[in-house]
């Protein structure tokens, strides 16, 4: 089952590529597209990964979260108004940043730049071709996590 599905997603990309070759497009801008965002999309699953691991290794932080929903909840079934207390704005700053800084998203993004400046300055850059690069990036891995979390593709 694991060949036919990733037989599947190779046959996927070449068929799209010979498509993006049929309307004259750039064959290097859809590849750059679909490298680009899979780079993007991969570096942002690892940091959401790594969050989720390092939260459940701390039973702290599981027992605040069951809290915290369990709160809500009651909260929203007797219909009381708590005034909520406002955290300060640079713990609200910090807590934003910590969510937006991940070094290898960072990375992803500069290698995406990259690649879009590279085919700008080769004269291959083709919006149409580079836009169906980064649709197949994103159904592909879509389609794989899906497969994945129901037990087809392991």
């Amino acid at each position: 089952m694991k060949t036919k599905i990733s037989s599947a997603f190779i046959t996927l990309f070449l068929a799209l590529m010979l498509i993006v070759w049929y309307i004259n497009g750039s064959i290097w801008s859809y590849i750059g597209g679909f490298w680009g965002t899979l780079a993007i999309l991969l570096s942002s699953l690892w940091h959401s990964y790594k969050k989720v691991q390092n939260a459940l290794n701390h039973e702290e932080l599981i027992q605040l979260a069951y809290a915290t929903t369990k709160q809500y909840y009651d909260d929203e079934e007797t219909n009381t108004q708590k005034q909520k207390k406002h955290k300060p704005l640079f713990a609200h700053l910090k807590s934003g940043l910590l969510l937006c800084v991940a070094p290898l998203r960072l990375l992803a993004y500069i290698f995406f730049v990259v690649i879009i400046l590279s085919l700008l300055t080769h004269q291959q850059f083709d919006i149409l071709s580079f836009f169906i690069g980064n649709s197949l990036a994103i159904i592909q891995l879509t389609l794989f996590l899906l497969l994945k979390t129901r037990g087809t593709f392991s």
